[in-house]
Protein backbone atom coordinates (compact mmCIF):
# COMPACT_ATOMS: atom_id res chain seq x y z
CA UNK A 1 0.00 0.00 0.00
CA UNK A 2 1.19 3.42 -1.02
CA UNK A 3 0.70 6.71 1.42
CA UNK A 4 1.74 10.77 0.03
CA UNK A 5 2.29 12.28 3.40
CA UNK A 6 2.70 16.14 3.98
CA UNK A 7 3.72 17.18 7.42
CA UNK A 8 2.18 20.22 9.01
CA UNK A 9 2.89 21.99 12.36
CA UNK A 10 0.54 20.28 14.29
CA UNK A 11 1.48 16.93 13.09
CA UNK A 12 5.37 17.43 14.01
CA UNK A 13 3.83 19.04 17.58
CA UNK A 14 2.43 15.70 18.21
CA UNK A 15 4.91 13.45 16.72
CA UNK A 16 7.29 15.34 19.76
CA UNK A 17 4.79 14.58 22.27
CA UNK A 18 4.83 11.40 21.07
CA UNK A 19 8.40 10.67 21.33
CA UNK A 20 9.73 10.23 24.36
CA UNK A 21 12.69 12.30 23.93
CA UNK A 22 12.55 13.39 27.30
CA UNK A 23 12.05 10.33 29.29
CA UNK A 24 7.72 10.48 30.31
CA UNK A 25 8.60 7.57 33.62
CA UNK A 26 11.55 10.29 34.63
CA UNK A 27 8.86 13.69 33.81
CA UNK A 28 6.47 11.55 35.78
CA UNK A 29 9.15 11.07 38.75
CA UNK A 30 10.16 14.37 39.22
CA UNK A 31 6.69 16.00 38.81
CA UNK A 32 5.40 13.41 41.97
CA UNK A 33 8.48 14.34 43.56
CA UNK A 34 7.66 17.88 43.52
CA UNK A 35 4.40 17.39 44.42
CA UNK A 36 5.51 15.23 47.54
CA UNK A 37 7.99 17.89 48.50
CA UNK A 38 5.07 20.37 47.96
CA UNK A 39 2.58 18.87 50.27
CA UNK A 40 5.42 18.05 52.99
CA UNK A 41 6.06 22.29 53.12
CA UNK A 42 2.25 22.39 53.09
CA UNK A 43 1.88 19.92 55.97
CA UNK A 44 4.96 21.26 58.06
CA UNK A 45 3.81 24.87 57.96
CA UNK A 46 0.26 24.10 58.45
CA UNK A 47 0.99 22.18 61.25
CA UNK A 48 0.79 23.38 65.08
CA UNK A 49 2.41 24.39 66.63
CA UNK A 50 5.65 24.10 64.35
CA UNK A 51 9.44 22.78 65.98
CA UNK A 52 12.24 25.10 65.70
CA UNK A 53 14.00 23.71 62.34
CA UNK A 54 10.39 23.44 60.75
CA UNK A 55 8.92 26.95 60.47
CA UNK A 56 11.70 27.61 57.95
CA UNK A 57 11.87 24.42 55.93
CA UNK A 58 8.35 24.17 55.85
CA UNK A 59 8.12 27.00 53.59
CA UNK A 60 11.21 26.29 51.25
CA UNK A 61 9.97 22.87 50.61
CA UNK A 62 6.21 24.12 49.50
CA UNK A 63 7.84 26.67 47.47
CA UNK A 64 10.73 24.66 46.36
CA UNK A 65 7.78 21.80 45.31
CA UNK A 66 5.38 24.93 43.41
CA UNK A 67 7.95 25.61 41.52
CA UNK A 68 8.90 22.51 39.77
CA UNK A 69 5.34 21.78 39.11
CA UNK A 70 4.89 25.47 37.47
CA UNK A 71 8.37 24.76 35.38
CA UNK A 72 6.80 21.39 34.16
CA UNK A 73 3.57 23.06 33.19
CA UNK A 74 5.74 25.79 31.54
CA UNK A 75 7.91 22.81 29.85
CA UNK A 76 4.88 20.86 28.33
CA UNK A 77 2.30 23.73 27.32
CA UNK A 78 4.67 26.39 26.24
CA UNK A 79 8.20 25.36 25.56
CA UNK A 80 7.69 21.63 23.82
CA UNK A 81 5.38 23.71 21.11
CA UNK A 82 7.62 26.72 20.58
CA UNK A 83 10.37 24.04 19.98
CA UNK A 84 8.26 22.39 17.71
CA UNK A 85 7.60 25.54 15.22
CA UNK A 86 10.64 26.85 15.40
CA UNK A 87 12.23 23.17 14.36
CA UNK A 88 9.50 22.74 11.30
CA UNK A 89 10.48 26.26 9.99
CA UNK A 90 14.07 26.13 9.79
CA UNK A 91 14.48 22.55 8.98
CA UNK A 92 12.74 22.34 4.92
CA UNK A 93 13.15 18.81 5.25
CA UNK A 94 10.29 17.85 7.35
CA UNK A 95 7.73 20.44 5.06
CA UNK A 96 8.86 18.25 2.05
CA UNK A 97 6.10 16.00 0.65
CA UNK A 98 6.69 12.01 1.02
CA UNK A 99 5.85 8.93 0.03
CA UNK A 100 5.07 5.85 2.45
CA UNK A 101 5.07 2.23 1.04
CA UNK A 102 4.47 -1.12 2.66
CA UNK A 103 3.87 -4.67 2.40
CA UNK A 104 4.97 -8.08 3.84
CA UNK A 105 8.52 -7.42 3.45
CA UNK A 106 9.41 -3.81 4.82
CA UNK A 107 8.77 -0.21 4.33
CA UNK A 108 10.11 2.50 2.09
CA UNK A 109 10.51 5.54 2.49
CA UNK A 110 10.78 8.15 -0.20
CA UNK A 111 10.56 12.33 -0.72
CA UNK A 112 12.32 14.22 -3.76
CA UNK A 113 15.50 14.11 -2.44
CA UNK A 114 15.90 10.89 -1.02
CA UNK A 115 14.72 7.21 -0.64
CA UNK A 116 15.34 4.56 2.26
CA UNK A 117 13.61 1.07 2.59
CA UNK A 118 13.56 -0.86 5.56
CA UNK A 119 13.26 -5.30 6.03
CA UNK A 120 10.90 -4.66 9.24
CA UNK A 121 13.55 -6.89 11.27
CA UNK A 122 15.64 -4.11 10.59
CA UNK A 123 12.97 -1.56 12.00
CA UNK A 124 12.91 -1.00 15.89
CA UNK A 125 9.72 -0.62 16.51
CA UNK A 126 6.66 1.42 16.59
CA UNK A 127 4.59 3.97 18.97
CA UNK A 128 1.26 5.42 18.22
CA UNK A 129 -1.60 7.84 19.32
CA UNK A 130 -4.93 9.02 17.86
CA UNK A 131 -3.16 11.09 15.67
CA UNK A 132 0.13 10.04 14.87
CA UNK A 133 1.79 6.71 14.19
CA UNK A 134 6.41 6.69 14.91
CA UNK A 135 7.70 4.24 13.13
CA UNK A 136 10.98 4.07 14.40
CA UNK A 137 14.16 2.80 12.60
CA UNK A 138 17.17 3.23 15.89
CA UNK A 139 16.25 3.85 19.29
CA UNK A 140 15.67 8.10 18.32
CA UNK A 141 15.30 7.80 14.83
CA UNK A 142 11.31 8.02 13.40
CA UNK A 143 9.08 8.69 10.53
CA UNK A 144 6.16 10.44 11.52
CA UNK A 145 3.24 9.14 9.48
CA UNK A 146 0.04 11.21 10.55
CA UNK A 147 -3.29 9.61 10.71
CA UNK A 148 -5.35 12.41 8.91
CA UNK A 149 -3.35 11.11 5.52
CA UNK A 150 -5.22 8.22 5.43
CA UNK A 151 -8.02 7.77 2.86
CA UNK A 152 -10.14 6.13 5.50
CA UNK A 153 -9.77 4.96 9.10
CA UNK A 154 -9.66 1.10 8.03
CA UNK A 155 -5.96 1.99 6.13
CA UNK A 156 -4.59 3.31 9.46
CA UNK A 157 -5.92 -0.06 11.01
CA UNK A 158 -4.52 -2.00 8.21
CA UNK A 159 -1.28 -0.46 8.95
CA UNK A 160 -1.36 -0.24 12.59
CA UNK A 161 -2.23 -4.23 12.11
CA UNK A 162 1.07 -5.04 10.17
CA UNK A 163 2.93 -2.82 12.45
CA UNK A 164 2.18 -4.84 15.65
CA UNK A 165 2.97 -8.45 13.48
CA UNK A 166 6.05 -7.11 12.87
CA UNK A 167 7.23 -4.61 15.20
CA UNK A 168 7.26 -4.62 18.77
CA UNK A 169 5.25 -1.92 20.04
CA UNK A 170 6.93 1.06 22.53
CA UNK A 171 5.23 2.23 25.26
CA UNK A 172 4.44 5.49 25.15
Amino acid sequence: MMLPVQLELPDYQAALVLHPRHSRKLLRQISAFAIAMAGTGLYIVLRKPPEPPLPTLGPLFLYAGLAQCAFHLLFSLVLTPMQAQAQFTREPRLRRPYVYKWDDDGLSVRSQTEAVQFAWADLYGFREDERTLLVYSAPRQYFCVPKRCFVSAGDAALLTALLRRKLKALNP
